[in-house]
């Protein structure tokens, strides 16, 4: 059995983000090279990804922060301008 590891999964997800914001579609990529991961690990992956997220904008001492789907909205407007 495949051990599979969510900390890498995170960062691909963190890392995909940063350039093009499609998070599933990054942990699509990465299940396809990793091994699909099970309903409890990919919880575990998106509750790491949203506290690295949260832990990044405190230290960039962000005030008002964007939401999930404010982000996500932002990004989609950006790809079709």
């Amino acid at each position: 059995m495949q051990t599979i590891n969510t900390s890498e999964a995170i960062q691909t997800i963190i890392q995909t983000r940063d350039f093009c914001g499609d998070e599933l579609e990054a942990l699509r990529d990465w299940e396809a090279e990793n091994g699909t991961l099970s309903e409890h690990q990919r919880a575990q992956v998106w509750q790491g990804v949203k506290e690295e997220w949260k832990l990044s904008q405190l230290k960039a001492k962000v005030k008002h922060a964007l939401t999930d789907a404010e982000r996500l909205k932002a990004f989609r407007d950006i790809e079709n301008a």
